[in-house]
């Protein structure tokens, strides 16, 4: 068992079969990195908050907003079979019984990034897939998929 450091680097990342989609337009002022969870807003991109709300996701941003107005970035699509890597909440301890859980979605303020919330089983965003890290480890590393319920119809 490890405590894995985690930093402002460990933004999600996909992990396999995401496609990316662009064109859509970005919301106003919109600073968000590349990693971040992004979400429709009146039609257009907006970085999400913690635990989005239903049908809104779009997906996670492959490249940084351009802070422009009505600007375009790339995003890894949040589909039904894109998978994708993010760390756990802070103190959150892997556990065989996370493959499958179905959980919340945590906007790690300090760090700018968004990480699974195991501990959130109310705000339902994500379902675990596989562990990346050992069982055991603190603020390991997992694979999810975005529920069906998160996801905008967009991105599907």
């Amino acid at each position: 068992m490890a405590t894995i450091v985690v930093t402002s680097k460990n933004v999600i990342r996909p992990r396999r079969l995401a496609r990316t989609i662009g064109n859509i337009p970005e919301g106003a002022t919109q600073s968000y990195k590349n990693g971040a969870v992004v979400v429709l807003n009146a039609g257009k991109v907006v970085k999400g908050a913690s635990d989005p709300a239903a049908n809104t996701v779009l997906g996670v941003a492959a490249d940084a907003a351009s802070a422009v107005t009505d600007g375009k970035g790339i995003i890894y699509a949040a589909d039904e079979n894109a998978e994708f890597i993010g760390n756990v909440q802070d103190t959150g301890a892997l556990a065989l019984a996370n493959v499958g859980l179905a959980c919340g979605l945590v906007l790690d303020a300090g760090r700018d990034i968004f990480r699974v919330d195991l501990s959130d089983t109310t705000n339902l965003v994500v379902r675990v897939t596989e562990l990346i890290d050992a069982v055991g480890d603190i603020n390991g590393a997992v694979v999810f998929k975005f529920l069906n319920a998160a996801r905008t119809p967009l991105a599907s």
